[in-house]
């Protein structure tokens, strides 16, 4: 390959001309923002999640109460009405 003096010089003018364009352009100020977007499933779990997070105290007396007697050994657990739960939510029923 072969560069005259004719092509060198007008190489580095061109150069020189680029270099001080690109140090006097202003800078170009964007700002990118976040986007969420949430999918038709995605806001009914928040919707559930919000209703069980405003919920969770509804229950706490039962649970007090549920804890207290297993404590003192007073909770009897009724056979007859976990296997009929169980009978009744399982697969085999619907």
């Amino acid at each position: 390959m072969n560069i005259d003096r004719m092509n060198a010089s007008n190489i580095s003018v061109f150069y020189k001309k680029t270099q001080n364009e690109s140090i006097t352009s202003k800078p170009v100020n964007t700002v990118a923002k976040d986007n969420i977007t949430l999918s038709e499933g995605g806001k009914i779990f928040n919707h559930a999640l919000k209703a069980v997070r405003e919920g969770m105290d509804v229950r706490d007396a039962k649970v007090n109460l549920i804890s207290k007697q297993i404590r003192n050994g007073e909770y009897k657990v009724n056979s007859d009405d976990i296997a009929s739960k169980m009978i009744s939510s399982s697969y085999f029923s619907k």
